[in-house]
């Protein structure tokens, strides 16, 4: 089963619109904590979204253009797991907890779009034969 190149560009468009609402929300929710607290609830779905819909059919697949991108998927999958999971044993207060609430999330996220920038950047160039790496 192949990953094609169409949905990978509906997956970094539906990506790029809910993280740019999502900075929107959180720019926002420095002047109303409400706003805040929309853009926390929403990265619970953006995270939720990148695992299931889009990391693991990557990493479960093999699916990626290189092996560099299929590497730093794990490290993203993984790395996300390993802070979810401190999230959970600790809950800190004050600036830190907003920072570990609103701002990795947010690097996460922004990471993961990277990735998958690239995925649709490499087969795109691979398709245009400016690339001979195919892994699929």
């Amino acid at each position: 089963m192949k990953i094609s190149l169409r949905f990978i560009k509906i997956d970094l468009v539906m990506q790029a619109v809910i993280l740019s609402l999502n900075l929107v929300l959180a720019a926002i929710g420095s002047f109303s904590f409400m706003f805040l607290f929309y853009a926390m609830y929403l990265q619970f779905f953006i995270g939720f979204y990148q695992v299931l819909l889009s990391a693991l059919p990557h990493i479960l697949l093999k699916k990626t253009i290189s092996p560099e991108l299929y590497h730093f998927r794990q490290y993203h999958f993984f790395g996300s797991l390993l802070y979810v999971t401190f999230l959970v044993m600790v809950v800190p207060g004050g600036w830190f907890g907003l920072f570990l609430g609103i701002g990795i999330p947010q690097i996460i996220a922004y990471a993961y779009l990277y990735l998958t920038y690239r995925d649709y950047k490499s087969r795109i160039d691979y398709l245009e034969n400016r690339s001979t790496i195919l892994a699929y």
